[in-house]
C-alpha cells in the first residue's frame, strides 16, 4: 500500500477507502487471498468487477452480507393468512420498487423471527432494513422483531465449534452476534427464557437438523403466548416449506443466483466492505496488488472488541 511504516495499524473505513482510491486510480488492481489460496480477483478501473471460483463461497457469503447480492423472497402463507396469498408468493428482487409495499402487506403488524442462517447473513439489516429506511435515517417498520432464544444458542455452539467444516466460521459467528446487538438496538425483542428441559433437549441436537424443529416450535410457542401472529424468516427452503405444513407463515430469503460467480461495476465502498467482510470471516487475508505490493488485513487480533465489530475495523499491515 502507500503507508512507509510496515507497522500494524488500526483501519476504520473512510481510512480504508483512501488506501484504496490511492491504489485503483493508477489502474492497479489485485486479488485477495487466504492463506496461500486465491479467494478472488479485481480487475476494470473505478466501479470494476470481482470474480471468484466455485471454490470460493466464502466470497460471494461475504456479498450477500453486505447486500451486493440479489436476494429472492418467497412467502408461505398459513391457512390464517391465506387472504394474503394475492400478493403472490414470490419476489423476485429485493430492489425493486415495489418491493417494500409487497413485504409491508405480508408482515404488517406481525413479529418477524429469524433462524439463526438469517442472522449469520446479516439479512435483516443489511437487505430489509434499508428498504424501510426514511430520509431522515429513522426507521418505520411495519413488523416487530424477536429473536429465539435457540438461534442465539446455535450461534454460541457455532462459535464454540471446533469442526473443521462448521457451518460458519468464528469470524462469521462474531459478525452475527453483532447483529443481534444491532437488532436489540432497532427495539428487537427476545422470546421467553428457555426451561432448563429445553436447553438439555437443544444440546442433545446442536449441530444436527433437528434443531430446525425446536426452533420452529420456540416460534410457534411465542406467538400462542402473546396471542399474535408470528412470521418464520429463513434461508432454508427445506424448513420454509416444513413451516408451512406445519401452517405457520414463512418467508424464505435467498440469493436468487446462488451460482453467481462475479459482481460487476464494484466500487470503493463496496471493495472496502467486502473486505472488512472476509477478513473477518477468516481471521486474516493478504492483499496482492499487481504493482509487487500487498498487505495482510485482519478481521480478528488479539484485543479486538464488540465496539470494533460494531465499528467494523479492521487491522492492516503493509508490506512494501
Amino acid at each position: 500500500m502507500t503507508q512507509v511504516s510496515n507497522q500494524p495499524r488500526i483501519y476504520t473505513g473512510s481510512e480504508l477507502d483512501v488506501i484504496l482510491r490511492a491504489k485503483l486510480e493508477q489502474g492497479i488492481q489485485f486479488r485477495i487471498c487466504e492463506r496461500s489460496t486465491e479467494l478472488c480477483r479485481f480487475s476494470g478501473g473505478i466501479p470494476g468487477q470481482i470474480d471468484w471460483s466455485l471454490d470460493s463461497i466464502k466470497v460471494r457469503d461475504a456479498a450477500e452480507r453486505i447486500n451486493l447480492i440479489q436476494i429472492s423472497t418467497e412467502f408461505y402463507p398459513s391457512s390464517a393468512s391465506q387472504q394474503l396469498s394475492d400478493a403472490g408468493v414470490k419476489f423476485d428482487d429485493h430492489r425493486d420498487d415495489d418491493w417494500p409495499g409487497w413485504f409491508r402487506r405480508i408482515t404488517e403488524g406481525a413479529f418477524l423471527l429469524p433462524d439463526t442462517n438469517i442472522l449469520l447473513k446479516r439479512t435483516i439489516t443489511s437487505v430489509i432494513f434499508p428498504r424501510f429506511m426514511l430520509r431522515r435515517r429513522g426507521l418505520a417498520l411495519p413488523f416487530k422483531i424477536a429473536m429465539p432464544r435457540l438461534s442465539i444458542l446455535e450461534l454460541e455452539n457455532l462459535a464454540n465449534s471446533e469442526r473443521a467444516k462448521a457451518r460458519a466460521s468464528k469470524g462469521e459467528c462474531f459478525m452475527a452476534f453483532n447483529e443481534v446487538r444491532m437488532l436489540k438496538k432497532a427495539g428487537a425483542s427476545l422470546t421467553e427464557p428457555l426451561s432448563t428441559d429445553d436447553l438439555s433437549a437443544f444440546y442433545r441436537v446442536a449441530g444436527k437438523r433437528l434443531v430446525d424443529a425446536f426452533l420452529r416450535e420456540e416460534v410457534r410457542r411465542f406467538g400462542f403466548s402473546k396471542s399474535i401472529r408470528v412470521v418464520f424468516l429463513t434461508r432454508d427452503m427445506i424448513s420454509a416449506l416444513t413451516a408451512n405444513s406445519e401452517d405457520l407463515d414463512a418467508i424464505y430469503m435467498a440469493p436468487k443466483f446462488p451460482e453467481q460467480l462475479s459482481l460487476s461495476n464494484v466500487g470503493i465502498p463496496e471493495i472496502r466492505e467486502l473486505l472488512i467482510e472476509l477478513a473477518t470471516d477468516c481471521s486474516k487475508i493478504t492483499l496482492h496488488w499487481n504493482d509487487g505490493t500487498s498487505a495482510e488485513i485482519e478481521g480478528i487480533w488479539s484485543g479486538k472488541n464488540w465496539f470494533d465489530y460494531y465499528k467494523r475495523r479492521v487491522r492492516v499491515t503493509p508490506n512494501q
